[in-house]
């Protein structure tokens, strides 16, 4: 792994800076639609239909593309449709998809159906992405272009089984006509045994995720229970039309009003930025044949879009609301405040709120606040009393940055991470969210009573004690490039020689809790920017963080312990203080969670920036056995002589039948075996005692179903082992 380049990040800020001054003046092939003069607060926000499944029972839910208006108008302010994917009941999806009502303890079922065409986002098969076994590069760019699209959705913050989460490899294509490597069903059962939250679901198929959530496969997930509801019954916590949900994300479009996603460095400002770090994809011109379409490390749209609107407003009452914020952008962290607006200018002092509940959960006491910092899969409830402004507009503000967030200076001001600072959202565009009107009358019934929480309230029990941890894991996250390079995030273990080293998605696991246990994971942040690391299955606890120095320059080898500086731990804040899946690692910080790994099976956990996720920064971890410690015999345990070599299957992925392929230094007794991921013997044959010298087997596999599986030579004294993937 190479050390992050500071340069990059210099050009991040000359790029994103210069952006919106640029893309007026882009070649004829895109235009894209400007950002700066489009008519904002115009059009109201879309309230997401709602799935009532609080009584349990069954969803049918189909992945389809359909038209929607956006809210944006061409030069003449003519409405112009915009092509999303949606989910929803067939024929009827939207963007965003409906918001489910669940209640806690009562299981969900819901049957996945992908109905998508092929995709018409530009598809960077150069990654390590969702696609059949064994093509090239350019046979994937074929392969996609044909109209297959892998998907898999997956329930963010969900305490959800394994073969319901939606773990990247879990992927499907429409009618599951091919799949990934752990996929197991459409059909996913979600058991909703935890707090009430607010929950999302999204795509999350491997490399692919950034295209398929930015086409717009997301959607709230709403579970209530009986603490949350007592708040609102009492008055404390409103409810109903007062409890909105809003989805925060960043798009650019074209000049018909089509998604624009960055791809090729012919577009505008997107030559410098691909290549300041000396890449020259025209080196591959079979896998960018026109250089590109290339990843890019971050993405930062010009429009803000609120529940599938452009900079939507709300009619309001003159009373508290409780809004469930979800910043669902790929890369953009807000800082939202509230201000009293006058002819588009904000006035007076920022208006103060309140934070009832974090990722997964309620806060144990309401938090007096000013601002909201949200990353990207972040969640946040807060409560917006306008009692005192009616007949005003309020707007959210966002200050946070137009490129990548790296953290606060100590006076609160945006930290270039070189001890200066950065600039603040453009405040014509991607620094104007929404705006409130409290314009509506007020009404006032037995059953909507004006809520009365504030700063202080208790709103639950103390969160539960997790107890002493069983293992704390020191992990890693990196920057370095891959083989064009690019830069790349990586996420990273300790490894035996005391170093934290940077890994690929493919290496073997290196987390693997016991069923039940409790851990603390300690995430060494060695990049330049901030990232949201988001774990899978679990809701922790933050513990705290550290500020860390460590060498500016590090090899292949990782960075060691010894040479990591650690300063005073530095407590969450108190609107962090609840139960999280997704929190913020700063530059130059360790971060330090707590949690209770209390479900079986094969998960993820990644940085949430998802086009990092997309480029690596993701790793797979396994609560319990691991299959191939399972599969572990007596023959093995004491090996002495060496007597296989050049073993190995082929082909691999493997239709019907292939041949394995070995040399014996002496005869020996051998069978071949082949077990899934779970341990459990799917074939064998013995072949008896064979002589010493080169042989191939012909093994057949055509009454076993497609997925991937460990294939064992067992030569008496020796095991030899391989994943060997079947794929029709």
């Amino acid at each position: 792994m190479k050390p992050f380049s500071q340069n990059h990040r210099k050009s991040v800020l000359t790029f994103f800076a210069t952006l919106l001054m640029v893309i007026i003046s882009l070649p004829a092939s895109p235009q894209l639609k400007k950002s700066t003069d489009h008519p904002k607060f115009v059009n109201p926000l879309p309230i997401p239909a709602q799935i009532n499944a609080k009584n349990g029972g069954t969803v049918d839910m189909y992945m389809e593309q359909t038209q929607q208006w956006l809210g944006l108008v061409d030069e003449a302010q003519a409405p112009l449709n915009t092509t999303v994917w949606g989910y929803g009941p067939m024929g009827a999806v939207t963007y965003p998809g409906p918001t489910f009502i669940a209640k806690k303890n009562v299981p969900v079922y819901v049957n996945w159906f992908n109905n998508l065409p092929g995709h018409f986002l530009p598809i960077d098969a150069s990654l390590h992405m969702a696609h059949p076994h064994g093509l090239t590069a350019p046979q994937v760019a074929d392969w996609y272009a044909a109209g297959n699209v892998p998907v898999v959705p997956h329930l963010h913050g969900g305490h959800t089984e394994s073969a319901s989460d939606g773990i990247p490899e879990a992927w499907f294509t429409q009618n599951a006509a091919v799949t990934g490597n752990t996929f197991v069903k459409t059909n996913y059962v979600y058991h909703n045994d935890q707090e009430a939250a607010t929950l999302w679901y999204h795509d999350h198929a491997l490399g692919i995720t950034r295209l398929n959530v930015y086409a717009g496969l997301a959607g709230f997930y709403l579970l209530e229970d009986n603490t949350e509801r007592k708040l609102t019954v009492e008055g404390v916590l409103p409810k109903q039309k007062h409890d909105i949900e809003i989805v925060i994300q960043d798009r650019m479009f074209d000049d018909n009003g089509e998604l624009f996603w960055p791809a090729y460095p012919s577009e505008g400002p997107y030559n410098e930025f691909i290549y300041e770090e000396g890449v020259d994809l025209t080196q591959w011109p079979d896998i960018f044949p026109d250089e590109g379409p290339s990843i890019l490390a971050e993405f930062f749209g010009d429009f803000i879009v609120v529940n599938g609107t452009v900079w939507p407003y709300l009619d309001v009452e003159s009373r508290p609301y409780r809004f469930r914020l979800l910043n669902g952008s790929d890369s953009r962290f807000y800082i939202l405040k509230l201000f009293e607006v006058e002819d588009d200018e904000p006035v007076g002092e920022e208006i103060p709120f309140l934070q009832v509940a974090t990722d997964d959960g309620l806060l144990p006491k309401a938090v007096g606040l000013e601002e909201l910092l949200i990353a990207p899969g972040e969640r946040a409830e807060i409560v917006v009393d306008f009692s005192n402004y009616n007949g005003k507009s309020i707007r959210f503000l966002n200050f946070g940055p137009d490129e990548p967030f790296k953290g606060f200076n100590p006076d609160g001001s945006l930290s270039n991470g070189e001890g200066g600072t950065l600039d603040e959202a453009d405040p014509s565009t991607t620094g104007k969210i929404m705006q409130f009107n409290v314009n509506k009358k007020l009404k006032v019934t037995k059953g909507l009573p004006i809520a009365d929480v504030a700063a202080g309230d208790e709103l639950r029990d103390p969160l539960d004690d997790l107890g002493e941890s069983e293992t704390t894991r020191k992990l890693g996250l990196f920057e370095g490039s891959d083989e064009y390079g690019r830069l790349q995030p990586l996420l990273g273990a300790l490894n035996n020689d005391g170093y934290i080293e940077s890994l690929i998605w493919d290496d073997a696991i290196t987390e693997n809790p016991g069923l039940n246990d409790v851990e603390t994971w300690e995430v060494y942040n060695f990049t330049a920017d901030a990232h949201p690391v988001h774990l899978h299955l679990v809701a922790f606890q933050i513990i705290g963080r550290r500020p860390i120095t460590f060498p500016e320059e590090f090899g292949e080898e990782g960075v060691h312990l010894d040479d990591i500086g650690q300063g005073t731990l530095e407590l969450p804040a108190d609107n962090e203080k609840g139960w999280k899946d997704t929190f913020i690692v700063p530059p130059g910080y360790v971060g330090i969670v707590k949690a209770k790994f209390d479900r079986p099976g094969r998960y993820v956990w990644h940085c949430h920036i998802l086009s990092h996720e997309d480029h690596e920064m993701m790793r797979p971890y396994h609560v319990g056995p691991i299959a191939s410690a399972a599969l572990k015999s007596e023959s093995a345990e004491n090996v002495t002589i060496d007597n296989v070599a050049d073993f190995r299957l082929y082909p691999n992925p493997i239709n019907d039948q292939g041949f394995v392929e070995f040399t014996l230094e002496q005869p020996s007794s051998v069978s071949i075996k082949i077990f899934d991921l779970d341990g459990r013997l799917i074939k064998s044959d013995n072949l008896g005692v064979v002589e010493e010298g080169y042989h191939s087997h012909r093994l057949t596999v055509d009454q076993i179903d497609n997925g991937l599986y460990i294939l064992e030579l067992n030569t008496g004294n020796k095991l030899q082992r391989e994943r060997i993937v079947i794929s029709r």
